[in-house]
């Protein structure tokens, strides 16, 4: 599993590490709007990872200006969509501050 930042902030799912429920999201982790799309999982890459290769089927990309996290899955997995909307809640990854890096750069001003 990696967790990935483009444009817009991306949490990412395959078959790998867990969330990290112990370390809470940062106090002011706004609430997003979510938003759920099946997709093929040939188009994980282009819409996950501006177009770049992954083995993740699922992702959850953040759009904090808008309010929105838009969760992308290529698998029925109940587990897989679990993981994606707990990223929206701001939840990172063991060891990553993938979602909270990306939250402290757009109230610093400089992402979405």
């Amino acid at each position: 599993m990696r967790s990935c930042l483009v444009l817009l902030l991306a949490g990412c799912a395959s078959a790998g590490p867990s969330i990290d429920v112990e370390r809470t999201p940062p106090a002011d982790w706004p609430k997003l709007e979510e938003h759920v799309f099946r997709i093929e999982q040939a188009d994980i890459p282009e819409r996950c990872f501006d177009g770049i290769s992954t083995r993740a089927n699922a992702c959850a990309v953040t759009d904090f200006r808008n309010r929105v996290c838009n969760i992308y899955v290529a698998t029925d997995d109940p587990a897989v969509l679990e993981h994606e909307r707990l990223h929206c809640l701001g939840y990172d990854h063991p060891r990553a501050s993938t979602m909270r890096a990306g939250w402290a750069r757009y109230k610093a001003g400089g992402g979405k």
